[in-house]
């Protein structure tokens, strides 16, 4: 597995250590430290709604990118599209 590799050290033919050992250190020390439990909260949540998880500005980049609606939308039933006899009936109702 990769955390093998890791802790290992050692590139294993699969994983290639050198980056994740640069920003880390000691792999072992590393998991062993506390998380940020609201950013582990919210991956916990995306894993099971399958939404990226991210910054406002970043979510709307890639949905702008990817062309899909990536955030929540509003929960609840869809407003009815007004046809337009419907709104001409409602205006001559509102009219003085």
């Amino acid at each position: 597995s990769s955390a093998a590799a890791h802790l290992a050290g050692r590139d294993d033919g699969v994983v290639t250590v050198a980056a994740v050992l640069e920003r880390t250190g000691d792999f072992a020390a590393y998991l062993d430290e506390a998380g940020d439990e609201a950013a582990i909260a919210a991956l916990r949540r995306s894993r099971s709604t399958g939404r990226p998880v991210g910054a406002p500005e970043w979510l709307a980049a890639l949905e702008a990118s990817s062309k899909r609606t990536l955030a929540p939308a509003r929960r609840g039933p869809k407003p009815k599209a007004l046809s337009s006899e419907d709104q001409a009936e409602l205006f001559s109702a509102l009219s003085p």
